[in-house]
């Protein structure tokens, strides 16, 4: 059984020693077994030894020896230039020759000529490279041995593959092919991938390639990666729609991210949302959203809407199309009925008198009573109480910033460090919500006095780790670097968003590659605080330390976390 460490998806040189590795732990069946002792008049021993295979051949004492020069197991030379296949097919084909009822011997005959020879000299022509001759075996389909159904029955696809590269790829394929409880079928269904899916997947693994056209190609791609544990692949299909998602897409990827935990798709989805949202709202896809999709939309605090009469408009359609997804009229009272979670969420106090009476009072969405205490509210605020289900919220909606800033403290004066500074850090907890941190912020700069005029670059690695267990850290890491200014704090920006959940203690701890000494000033003077809370996001800090270092650094802790939700 291959080691799942050694299984690489992207590296020739690491599926080379897969193979190398399957050879040694595989036994190799003595295919001169299979022959019948003493049958001269087979019709294919000559001189009392096979034509086409030499016996000692055929008892390798080292399986490496079936590798060529590049490393992938193909054929071993036999007698007078002929190639020995050592696949299964092959050796039963061998033990069918031997007897007497086949004459002709393996392959139909004595000439070579039979589909795996000529399969074999297509791959040797086609290059010398290992993942040239597996790119072979993907477009010619030779010496396959499993065939996959793939799809849902209306639409399923048929694919054919190789369970030994197959199983050097994914530990999911490993386990079905060679595992405890192997399936030893030829036919293997899979219902709950896309056929696309599978079809790249399988590219991918024999490959290295993947070509993706679609966001919908790429996520159904993802999820085959996912199930099957490539994560290399995973990551490509990924990065692919970050670059490709859209307003029209991105209510679609969203869910697809949450399903799939891609907590930095997650956020940049949200900002587009947040960003772009007329444009979302009024894409052809969005009355397709799921609802639950809907309501983190209509619950955001920040959007670039001109009107709120905009979200409800929407909001309208979508439950109009519901209406006739559950085969119901598409009438104002089931409609209603459909958004009843999402109405409590609009704003109509934000639209103007105009817009709420061509809109909400209008389509007899609303009662006679909710529209008379909103029309009440809209010109003197407060002067009746609005009914239960009807937004008390009369702020316009608008673009967020692009970042949110929870302080620890705040510096008062500067001066010269009495240590060299190489570490900073900080904890903290989020207890009622999940965020992700985008950044962080510690209050040290270039010395007024300083006489250069560069601004010093320093580089360092991020540390963010948090308890899952009594005895064991999820831990995540980043390179970030930065520039000293004398006017203003230090700022850095993740390239990716780390996401923290709610009520789970956080450390970070940002160590540079080299000293911070010359012609630096820190914060003398710090006005600690123990909580703050930004947007109704509070965060609770304690102390960073490291007493085995603070002999030697000054260890100053973050005063900034930059965060978005």
């Amino acid at each position: 059984m291959l080691e799942t460490k050694e299984r690489t998806e992207g590296s020739v040189d690491n599926r080379r020693k897969c193979v190398e590795k399957f050879l040694i732990n595989t036994e190799v069946v003595p295919v001169a077994s299979c022959i019948q002792e003493g049958n001269a008049d087979s019709g294919w021993l000559r001189d009392g030894r096979p034509e086409r295979v030499m016996l000692e051949s055929l008892y390798w004492k080292s399986p490496s020896a079936l590798l060529t020069t590049t490393g992938f197991p193909e054929y071993t030379s036999g007698v007078d230039g002929h190639n020995a296949c050592v696949c299964d097919g092959c050796c039963s084909e061998l033990a069918h020759a031997g007897s007497s009822n086949n004459p002709q011997g393996p392959r139909g005959g004595r000439g070579g000529d039979g589909a795996h020879g000529g399969a074999a000299a297509a791959m040797d022509a086609e290059g010398e490279k290992v993942l040239q001759r597996t790119s072979s075996l993907l477009q010619n389909k030779a010496f396959t041995d499993v065939t996959f159904i793939v799809g849902p029955p209306s639409a399923s696809k048929k694919y054919v593959g190789h369970r030994v590269l197959l199983a050097m790829t994914s530990p999911v394929f490993e386990a079905m092919f060679y595992g405890d409880m192997a399936d030893k079928s030829k036919v293997i269904r899979i219902a709950d991938i896309a056929p696309i899916g599978f079809e790249n997947l399988l590219r991918y693994a024999y490959t290295d390639n993947l070509k993706l056209q679609t966001v919908d190609d790429a996520m159904l791609t993802a999820y085959a990666a996912k199930k099957y544990i490539l994560p290399h692949l995973l990551k490509d299909c990924f990065a692919f729609i970050e670059k490709h998602v859209t307003p029209q897409t991105v209510c679609q990827v969203f869910e697809f991210a949450q399903v799939m935990e891609a907590y930095p798709l997650v956020h940049q989805c949200l900002n587009i949302i947040d960003r772009q949202t007329y444009h979302v709202l009024t894409s052809s896809n969005f009355p397709n959203v799921a609802l639950h999709t809907l309501e983190t939309i209509v619950r955001r605090k920040y959007l670039n809407l001109y009107s709120e009469y905009a979200l409800y408009s929407a909001v309208v359609q979508w439950g109009q199309e519901e209406c006739s997804r559950r085969n119901l009229e598409r009438d104002m009272d089931n409609v209603r009925g459909v958004i009843e979670s999402v109405l409590p969420l609009v704003r109509f106090l934000a639209m103007s008198p105009e817009e709420f009476c061509k809109g909400p009072a209008k389509s007899g969405l609303l009662t006679k009573e909710e529209c008379f205490s909103v029309f009440m509210n809209m010109a003197i605020p407060g002067i009746v109480p609005l009914p239960k289900g009807v937004s008390m919220e009369g702020a316009k909606r608008t673009s967020p910033p692009e970042h949110f800033v929870a302080r620890r403290y705040q510096a008062v004066s500067f001066h010269a460090p009495s240590r060299p500074l190489r570490l900073f850090g900080l904890k903290f907890v989020v207890p009622t919500r999940d965020v992700f941190l985008v950044g962080v912020g510690f209050p040290v700069r270039q010395d007024l006095g300083s006489y250069s005029v560069r601004q010093p670059k320093f580089d360092g690695q991020l540390r963010c780790s948090y308890k899952v267990q009594e005895d064991r850290r999820e831990r995540e890491e980043l390179d970030v670097s930065f520039t000293l200014a004398k006017d203003k704090d230090v700022r850095i920006k993740f390239k990716k968003p780390i996401f923290v959940r709610k009520a789970l203690e956080y450390e970070l701890e940002l160590q540079l590659s080299s000293l911070m000494s010359d012609d630096v000033i820190v914060p003398s003077l710090k006005n600690r605080k123990k909580e703050d809370t930004v947007e109704g996001v509070t965060f609770q800090f304690s102390a960073f330390q490291r007493p085995h270092m603070s002999n030697v650094l000054e260890i100053l802790e973050f005063s900034d976390l930059l965060f978005y939700f």
